[in-house]
């Protein structure tokens, strides 16, 4: 049998023409595409807002003396909930115009962006391929990803399809962080481990672009403290 292949770039979703004949249902396709869609979309969002931070940072740290605090002030007020994801996520200072928060800002975005332009093939594989459950020890998960394997390399499975629309799209964003290198990290117990997790910059993309957000799109994880909203 064929498989049914859906091709994504950062401004395309087309069917590949090349591939052979479609197997899975017509529904299952939409949803694929509509959570692609939607992936792109909050991570644009997400790029849009954490470049105004950015830009906010330099030009609060330009300043100084009472100008500089009362600016800061400012900031710290209109990005309240986008400074608190972010310290949370990636473990690092709440204070925005510290150089570890600014790195880590700088790194998130270009992160951010690698994701956004990365382009790749998925694929719905239901309960095989990438999806057995016997991979898995007898679970199964919503995607998985084989970054250094030919197209697709993207596989959705049949746990993905009867969940919430949210999720849909988290998970494939959390898919093109694996295509870009991304691990599935244990243990997240610093910046370079938040950063080296496909989950970490999937919800922390999720919780900036969800302004009244409060725990993770699978609804398994909380933050470690509550953040600011919207």
């Amino acid at each position: 049998m064929g498989l049914n292949l859906i091709s994504f770039g950062p401004r395309e979703v087309t069917a590949a023409s090349a591939m052979p004949a479609v197997v899975s249902a017509p529904s299952h396709n939409k949803l694929i595409v509509r959570g692609f869609r939607a992936s792109r979309l909050s991570l644009r969002w997400v790029d849009w807002r954490l470049g105004l931070l950015e830009q906010a940072t330099k030009d609060v740290d330009a300043l100084h003396g009472d100008a500089k605090n009362i600016r800061l002030t400012v900031l710290r007020k209109s990005f309240s909930r986008d400074i608190a994801v972010l310290s949370d996520k990636l473990r690092t200072s709440q204070n925005p115009l510290s150089a570890d928060f600014r790195q880590a800002l700088q790194k998130a975005l270009q992160l951010i962006r690698r994701n956004i332009y990365e382009k790749g093939l998925i694929v719905d594989e239901g309960t095989a391929g990438r999806c057995d459950p016997n991979l898995w020890g007898g679970g199964m998960p919503f995607a998985a990803a084989t970054p250094g394997s030919p197209e697709p390399r993207i596989s959705v499975c049949a746990a993905w399809f009867s969940m919430n629309a949210d999720l849909h799209r988290d998970v494939i964003t959390h898919e093109f962080f694996h295509l870009i290198g991304l691990f599935d990290q244990p243990l997240i117990a610093s910046t370079a481990d938040a950063f080296n997790d496909a989950n970490t910059m999937a919800q922390l993309v999720a919780s900036i672009h969800d302004r009244n957000r409060w725990e993770d799109s699978s609804g398994l994880a909380k933050p470690t403290h509550a953040y600011p909203a919207p």
